[in-house]
């Protein structure tokens, strides 16, 4: 039995004997297997990296075992080692590849979602909102001519309206004013809607730019060509009132030139004067159509700071064909819910009116002028022509620092962007405040209506307006107008009569 025991006992020795045996013989030295951490690194001429490396594909190239682990190693390695590295990289070629037919399946998505979506015109919502109330000042001698004005509250506008383009050279607008009035059989002013900009453009056209025809303005008149979100008092001036032809139904071609320093316009629109609330529809065998052209240059505009420094001037032409042979000019006292104060009434026997205007503008940062000049003839079969004429200058300053926007794809005016929106929130550091912009102006208008030689006696008048605009933010202001109105009664016979109107108005646009 002892001796069983110790037979055990010396085989169970040798056994303990083998394994640092066996160790020294392959290492010389023993060492501690290396810790399971992938980032210890074992000596390059240890055997172990040949079984570790294959375990682990680092790159989707398939292994060099001839020039990654050396020529002495690539004989030892195991045959179903090598091989293993194949399938492994060719996966990860399937899967770049599989990659890279998923990404170009978004990318066609993507393109024929863009082509879908040009394929039709798009649309873009627009309207504006103008909330106006008005407060006179009369002596006697305006009651006798203009009666006893109300004050009164009224929409000046109330408009909504769709625009876009279709394939980037199609343009349209479809506008409507659900604000203006028309007098009723009872001689009350009654709502009703009123066509604005109807038309339909093509652009990037070769020597013509752009074609547009429908219902729109005719190039004539800088202030009346500046948009009513963006002009620098409630209403325009007298002479503008009373002698630009305004919305016509026709078709007008114009471009910009010499690197946008000006811009050139030339139309043929239909002749009617009046600017009445009707649908526009014209038809008549007597002609009555109208040529149009108007001509901007800058000779000079500051690119450093995007036109805070510019030169404006233009010229504009308008021959007209009057096809029922009769021609007014009339203007309001620069107020809507004021009366008008100059009038020719209908002047017969005109065959035709031609009409000029000289514009022109300079604005040097906060500070800008602006002032235009018409001259109108008027003849009568018969009797003579009439010689009408008017102007108006003003100067507006922005106290909180910004200038007029200048468009020189159109030769206008654009919208005021204040540097601070305003504000009024309570932070942790007390009561925040951002002020928008004000701007202060002031305007002289003048008007003569009278040339009593061929009979014609609108009377004569001028407007001095004082304005202080507050905007909130390039979509919302709030514009205060005093405006001191002196006129002749359009017949000559009373002395000149003032009128003064306090007015306000609230107005936002989208």
């Amino acid at each position: 039995m002892y001796g069983r025991i110790c037979c055990w006992l010396m085989v169970g020795a040798a056994m303990v004997g083998f394994i640092p045996a066996g160790a020294y013989g392959q290492q010389g030295v023993w060492e501690p297997m290396p810790p399971e951490d992938s980032g210890y690194m074992l000596p390059p001429d240890n055997p172990y990296m040949g079984p570790a490396a294959t375990t682990e594909v680092r790159s989707p190239e398939p292994i060099d075992t001839q020039t990654s682990m050396g020529a002495e190693f690539s004989g030892n390695l195991p045959a179903r080692l090598i091989a293993a590295d194949k399938p492994a990289a060719a996966t990860a070629e399937e899967r770049i590849k599989k990659l890279e037919e998923e990404l170009k399946k978004l990318m066609d998505k993507e393109a024929a979602a863009q082509k879908k979506a040009a394929a039709a015109p798009s649309v873009k919502v627009n309207g504006r909102i103008f909330l106006d109330w008005a407060m006179f000042g009369q002596g006697a001698a305006s009651r006798a001519n203009y009666g006893d004005v109300q004050d009164g509250v009224a929409f000046r506008s109330a408009r909504i309206g769709v625009a876009g383009e279709a394939f980037h050279v199609v343009d349209y607008k479809i506008e409507m004013d659900f604000a203006d009035t028309d007098q009723g059989h009872n001689g009350k002013l009654i709502q009703s809607t009123s066509f604005k900009d109807v038309y339909l453009g093509v652009n990037e056209l070769p020597l013509l730019g752009h074609v547009r025809v429908g219902h729109f303005k005719e190039p004539f008149s800088l202030e009346e060509l500046i948009s009513a979100r963006y002009i620098t008092f409630m209403e325009r001036a007298l002479p503008v009132a009373a002698f630009a032809p305004a919305r016509k139904i026709g078709i007008m071609a114009y471009d910009t030139y010499w690197d946008e320093r000006g811009v050139w316009s030339i139309g043929a629109f239909t002749s009617e004067m009046e600017n009445d609330s009707e649908p526009p529809i014209w038809r008549d065998d007597d002609g009555g159509v109208a040529a149009t052209m108007r001509l901007t240059f800058l000779p000079w505009y500051d690119e450093a700071s995007d036109g805070r420094g510019l030169l404006h001037t233009g010229i504009a032409y308008s021959y007209r064909n009057i096809a029922d042979g009769n021609a007014r000019f009339r203007s309001r006292n620069e107020c809507y819910l004021g009366p008008t104060i100059v009038d020719t009434g209908q002047i017969t026997g005109v065959p035709e009116v031609q009409l000029l205007g000289i514009e022109g503008a300079w604005v040097y940062g906060p500070l800008s002028v602006q002032a235009e000049y018409f001259n109108v003839w008027v003849p009568r079969t018969g009797i003579g022509t009439a010689y009408l004429n008017g102007a108006y200058v003003y100067v507006s300053y922005f106290l909180t620092g910004e200038h007029r926007p200048y468009d020189r794809k159109r030769g206008v005016f654009d919208r005021v962007r204040p540097f601070t929106n305003f504000f009024r929130v309570r932070a942790a550091d007390g009561v925040q405040t951002g002020w928008g912009a004000w701007e202060l102006a002031y305007r002289y208008s003048w008007i003569d209506l009278v040339d009593l030689g061929v009979g014609v006696n609108g009377g004569v008048a001028d407007d001095h307006t004082l304005g202080l605009n507050w905007y909130l933010n390039p979509y919302t202001r709030i514009m205060f107008n005093y405006v001191l109105a002196k006129s002749t009664d359009r017949y000559g016979i009373d002395p000149i009569t003032d009128m003064s109107t306090f007015q306000i108005r609230a107005q936002i646009d989208f």
